[in-house]
C-alpha cells in the first residue's frame, strides 16, 4: 500500500496558485499541496529562524477549502503529513539549504478563524520519511493478518513479555471481537526526546494510523526509535 494522509479524489483545478517566479520544484510541491487538500490558497516562502531554530525556514502556507475548514480534521493531522508530503517532492539539494519547515494553516469554521502554524526540523523529517516505511509494513501485515511477521518487527523487550504464539492468538482475538483489517492509513505522526538514564537523548516518532476493519474505523499506535531502526517496533496500541 502506498502511503496516504487522505482518500479524497484529486480532482481540484490548480488555479492562479503558481506564480511566474517560483521555481521548478516548487511548483511541483504546490500542485500536490493544492491537490492533497482542496485548498483555496497554497504560497511557499522563507523566512529566517527563531528561537531553538537557527538558518533559514522553508515555509508552507494553506488556506480555506473544504478540508481545512473540516473541524472533524485534526490540525495535527494536516501539518505532520502536510510536512511529509512536501518532503516526497521536495529536492535533496534544496534542502540542504534550511533548517527547518514551517507549516501554516489559516481554517475557518463557520465564520471563526483558527491559524496554525507548526515547525520541523528537517533532519527528523528526513528520518520520519524512512521510518513510516516500517510502520506502512506493520500495517500491511494487518491486512494481511501475518501477524507472526508482524511479531517479528517488534522491540525485543516486548519478545521477552510475550512469545510469539501468544501474540498471534491475541491478534486473531482482537479480529474476532472487531473484524478483520480490511485497509490503513496513516493519519498523523508527532515526535519527541526521550532522555535515557545515561542522559543520551533519543528521537521517538508515534503513528497515528486509521484502519477499516468489517464494520467500523478505529485507531492504532505505533512508537518507533528514529535513531536505532533495527531495535524495531516499540509499543502498539489498538483503540476500539
Amino acid at each position: 500500500m502506498q502511503f496516504n494522509a487522505f482518500t479524497y479524489s484529486l480532482c481540484f483545478i490548480l488555479c492562479g496558485l503558481i506564480s511566474a517566479c517560483t521555481s521548478e520544484s516548487d511548483q511541483k510541491a504546490m500542485s500536490e499541496m493544492a491537490n492533497l487538500f482542496h485548498v483555496e490558497k497554497v504560497a511557499i516562502g522563507t523566512q529566517k529562524g527563531v528561537g531553538s531554530f537557527k538558518g533559514n525556514f522553508k515555509t508552507l502556507t494553506l488556506k480555506g477549502g473544504d478540508l481545512l475548514n473540516n473541524p472533524a480534521i485534526l490540525d495535527e493531522n494536516i501539518t505532520s503529513m502536510g510536512a511529509l508530503t512536501f518532503m516526497d517532492v521536495w529536492p535533496i539539494e534544496e534542502q540542504k539549504e534550511y533548517t527547518a519547515f514551517k507549516i501554516k494553516l489559516e481554517r475557518n469554521f463557520n465564520g471563526s478563524a483558527k491559524n496554525i502554524e507548526a515547525i520541523f526540523a528537517i533532519d527528523t523529517l528526513n528520518m520520519v520519511k524512512q521510518n513510516i516505511k516500517d510502520c506502512i509494513k506493520a500495517g500491511n501485515a494487518m491486512v494481511t493478518r501475518n501477524y507472526i511477521d508482524l511479531y517479528e518487527q517488534l522491540y525485543f523487550d516486548i519478545k521477552q513479555k510475550v512469545n510469539a504464539i501468544e501474540f498471534n492468538r491475541q491478534m486473531h482475538e482482537v479480529d474476532s471481537l472487531y473484524g478483520y483489517v480490511k485497509d490503513f492509513k496513516v493519519t498523523q505522526f508527532s515526535t519527541y526526546i526521550a532522555t535515557q538514564n545515561d542522559g543520551f537523548e533519543l528521537p521517538i516518532v508515534n503513528y497515528v494510523m486509521e484502519v477499516q476493519r468489517d464494520s467500523f474505523i478505529s485507531n492504532i499506535r505505533f512508537k518507533y526509535n528514529l535513531l536505532k531502526k533495527q531495535e524495531g517496533l516499540l509499543d502498539l496500541k489498538i483503540e476500539q
